[in-house]
C-alpha cells in the first residue's frame, strides 16, 4: 500500500511542470527557513529575557528579603529594648509603660516581660491575651529557648479570633524574657508591596515549607504548605535556598521564580511571574519576525518567479513554439541575445534547425533527382514497350506472310513435282 502510494506521489511529481516544482520547492524552503529561523530566534530571545526576569527577579527577591530583614530588624530591635535592665523597674513601678509602648509599636499585638523565674512584671495586649498566662508561659518553647539565650522566632500561628500571628522571644539584660506577639499584617503589606511586571508575586515561606506570607489572605490561614511540591524538594536543597527556574505552582499556574533566604529568619522569600507574560516579548517578536520573513519570503518568491519566467520559462516556451514551427516546417532561426545556458540552449536549437532545414533541402534535391530519374525510366520503359509491340507485331506479320507464302507456293509446286514424277516415268507402249 505505501509502495503503491509512494509510486503515485513519484508519478504526480515526475508529471508535474518543472514552474510548479520550483515553487513548491521555494516555498518549502521559505517554510523550513522560517521555521529554523523562527526556533533559533525564539530560543534566544527566551534565554534573554528569561535571564532579564530572573535578573529583575534576583533585585525584587533581594529587595523584598532587604525590606523584610528590616522589617525584622525593626521590631526585633524594639523588643530588646524592653530588655535592658532599667526597663524591668519602669514596667514594675508604671502599669501604663507597656500599653504606651504597644501603642507607639503597632506592629505587636501583644507584649509580656517576666522574671527568670517565669514571674510576669508587666503585659499588654489588643484585644485577647494569648501569651500573658502565667501558667502556661514558663512551659511555653518561646520562654525556654529565649531563657536559654537563643532569641526565637516562632512559627505562624493561629489566633483563636482566626488571625495569624509569630512569637518573638528574646532574653532580657537580668535574665528574664520578654516576648511579643508580632501581627502578620503589616507583614502582609511588605509582601503585598512587592510588585514586579503585571502579573509578579512574592511571598514568604518557612524553612519547613509553610507559606507564611501571600498577597492572597486565605493561602496563609488555610496553613498552605509546599511540602512535597517538586518545586520545594529542588528549593530545600539548593544552597542558602537561593535557585530560579520554571515550574508549576501550588495554584496551578506556570511561572518563572526566584527564592531567597531572608537574612536572620526561618524565612525565604519567592517571587513568581506568570511564564505567558515573561515570554510575552518573546513571543512577540518572534510573530512580528515570522511575519516579516514570511513577507520577505513571498516578496522572494515573487521577484524570483519573474527573473525565472523572464530567464528561464520565457525562453523555454519560445524554444518549444520554435519546436513545433519546426515539425510543420518552418525552419527560422532564434534571435540570441544572451550567452549563457539558455542562449547556449538557443544557440544548440538553432544549429539543429540549420541542419534539419539543410537535411530536408538535400532530401527533396535527391527526391526530386530521383523523381526525374524515375520519370526517365518510366519513358525508356515505354519506348521499350513501344518497340517490343513493334517487333511482336512485325514477327506476327512475317509468320502471316510466310504462312500465306507457303500455301502460295505449295500448290504450284505440287504441280511441278505431280508432272515430273510423271515425265519420270517410262512409257512403254505406242
Amino acid at each position: 500500500m505505501s509502495n503503491k502510494m509512494f509510486g503515485n506521489m513519484k508519478h504526480k511529481w515526475q508529471t508535474t511542470s518543472i514552474r510548479r516544482r520550483l515553487i513548491l520547492t521555494l516555498g518549502t524552503g521559505a517554510l523550513a527557513l522560517v521555521a529554523v529561523v523562527g526556533a533559533a530566534v525564539y530560543l534566544l530571545l527566551t534565554r534573554a529575557e528569561s535571564n532579564l526576569w530572573i535578573s529583575r527577579q534576583n533585585d525584587t527577591a533581594r529587595n523584598a528579603s532587604l525590606a523584610i530583614a528590616s522589617y525584622v530588624g525593626q521590631v526585633s530591635r524594639a523588643l530588646d529594648g524592653l530588655g535592658m535592665y532599667e526597663i524591668a523597674d519602669v514596667v514594675e513601678q508604671n502599669q501604663d509603660f507597656l500599653p504606651t509602648w504597644l501603642n507607639d509599636n503597632p506592629e505587636f499585638k501583644e507584649v509580656i516581660l517576666l522574671k527568670a523565674d517565669g514571674t510576669v512584671l508587666g503585659a499588654a495586649a489588643r484585644g485577647a491575651p494569648i501569651l500573658a498566662n502565667p501558667e502556661t508561659a514558663i512551659d511555653s518553647a518561646w520562654f525556654a529557648s529565649a531563657s536559654a539565650g537563643e532569641p526565637l522566632m516562632s512559627p505562624v500561628k493561629i489566633a483563636p479570633d482566626n488571625t495569624p500571628y509569630i512569637i518573638l522571644a528574646h532574653a532580657t539584660d537580668n535574665g528574664g524574657v520578654v516576648a511579643g506577639r508580632l501581627q502578620m499584617d503589616l507583614l502582609w503589606d511588605v509582601v503585598s508591596d512587592v510588585r514586579f511586571g503585571k502579573s509578579g508575586v512574592a511571598y514568604i515561606v518557612e524553612k519547613s515549607g509553610t507559606v507564611i506570607g501571600h498577597p492572597d489572605v486565605s493561602v496563609v490561614l488555610d496553613r498552605v504548605s509546599l511540602v512535597g511540591r517538586p518545586e520545594w524538594d529542588v528549593i530545600s536543597k539548593a544552597d542558602n535556598f537561593s535557585w530560579n527556574g520554571e515550574y508549576f505552582n501550588f495554584q496551578g499556574q506556570d511561572v518563572v521564580a526566584r527564592t531567597q533566604e531572608i537574612a536572620d529568619s526561618d524565612w525565604v522569600i519567592v517571587t513568581e511571574i506568570d511564564k505567558d507574560e515573561a515570554t510575552e516579548t518573546t513571543r512577540l517578536a518572534v510573530g512580528a519576525l515570522s511575519l516579516g520573513i514570511v513577507g520577505i519570503g513571498i516578496v522572494a518568491l515573487f521577484v524570483a518567479m519573474r527573473l525565472m519566467n523572464t530567464n528561464i520559462f520565457n525562453p523555454l516556451n519560445e524554444l518549444r513554439r520554435r519546436a513545433r514551427r519546426i515539425a510543420q516546417g518552418e525552419f527560422k532561426q532564434i534571435e540570441i541575445g544572451r550567452i549563457d545556458e539558455i542562449g547556449e540552449l538557443a544557440q544548440a536549437f538553432n544549429d539543429m534547425s540549420q541542419t534539419l532545414k539543410e537535411r530536408n533541402e538535400r532530401i527533396a534535391k535527391q527526391t526530386n533527382q530521383l523523381s526525374a530519374e524515375v520519370d526517365e525510366r518510366k519513358l525508356a520503359q515505354e519506348r521499350l514497350q513501344r518497340a517490343n509491340s513493334e517487333l511482336i507485331e512485325a514477327s506476327q506479320y512475317k509468320d502471316q506472310f510466310l504462312a500465306t507464302m507457303s500455301h502460295e507456293l505449295r500448290t504450284p509446286l505440287n504441280a511441278i513435282l505431280g508432272m515430273s514424277e510423271a515425265l519420270s516415268v517410262p512409257v512403254y507402249g505406242p
